[in-house]
């Protein structure tokens, strides 16, 4: 068995934008036990399981510095386990709702996140 037919998943034919390493282009990426393995041009399938990324762009996570993360904080307040993953936003940070306090308290006492 090749290196290359232990991956899992190929993402085939996507904009790869990575400022980290300066990628922008179009790559196809190999992906085992959820992370990016093999990045390259036209890679061959070998048995991984092909998704189509072709018109979509692929990245590393975002991440989304300012959000007011307090469920019930009126209309501005969101779920993070809701919000955050499902827009491609890995990290959030809260922009403001540490002021109130006394409400995040007491819905710790109450096991509440």
């Amino acid at each position: 068995m090749s290196v290359q037919k232990s991956f899992k998943y190929l993402l085939k034919g996507g904009r790869l934008i990575d400022p980290a390493s300066g990628r922008d282009g179009q790559f196809d990426i190999r992906v085992r036990d959820g992370k990016v393995g093999v990045i390259g041009a036209n890679l061959d399938v070998d048995g991984a399981t092909v998704i189509n990324v072709k018109n979509h762009v692929v990245t590393p996570g975002l991440i989304d510095v300012h959000l007011h993360l307090m469920k019930g904080l009126g209309a501005f307040g969101v779920d993070p386990d809701i919000f955050g993953v499902g827009s491609g936003v890995t990290t959030v940070v809260d922009a403001g709702s540490a002021g109130h306090a006394a409400q995040c308290v007491s819905q710790l006492r109450h096991g509440q996140r």
